[in-house]
């Protein structure tokens, strides 16, 4: 599959560029340029739930150097049907999943790792602690200090994904993962 970027962990990487013709060649691309990044290495993460239980798929997509990896988990945790609180589930998922796959690279060492979440609060509720539940702030407070144990080696960043989840193959990538973990169909 020349020109595609290759996935690895994932159960069928050719789902994931069942649309790449579709994609505008300009976004086609930004997302190359994703991939083959030599400082940055790129994190996408998401968590699907099944409403009115405890069960919950998380997965990140690590993007960076040439390579993509996918990982995810099925979760059973209280209050991991609330979105955000799942979300919160995700990110630290992929932080604690950096080491092995950092390990994964051996030579490469990135400067920055960009997270990147699909809940438009998530910067308010990582950087200004915004949370007024407490098991909440206990998940906020633990992705800090897995931020901060990351600090001598590179920056670490969570954004939200806004308008970089159009067209994104490894969105949509870790999106199918959290899902297929619980056994939900593709949308």
């Amino acid at each position: 599959m020349e020109g595609y970027p290759e996935v690895i962990r994932a159960k069928r990487p050719r789902q994931i560029y069942r649309s790449w013709a579709r994609i505008p060649e300009k976004r086609k691309e930004e997302l190359l340029l994703i991939k083959y990044n030599p400082t940055e290495m790129s994190v996408y993460c998401d968590c699907s739930a099944i409403k009115g239980t405890r069960c919950a798929g998380i997965s990140a997509c690590f993007v960076g150097y040439g390579r993509v990896y996918v990982q995810s988990q099925k979760l059973d945790k209280k209050n991991v049907g609330k979105s955000i609180f799942s979300e919160l589930l995700a990110v630290k998922f992929s932080l604690d999943l950096l080491p092995n796959i950092l390990d994964r690279y051996r030579q490469w060492n990135p400067t920055r790792v960009v997270i990147y979440s699909d809940v438009e609060a998530i910067e308010d509720l990582i950087y200004k602690g915004t949370s007024k539940k407490l098991y909440m702030r206990r998940e906020i407070e633990e992705i800090k200090r897995l931020m901060e144990s990351f600090s001598d080696l590179f920056d670490v960043v969570i954004n939200y994904i806004g308008e970089q989840r159009s067209y994104n193959i490894f969105y949509n990538a870790t999106h199918t993962a959290s899902r297929k973990a619980i056994g939900k169909k593709r949308r």
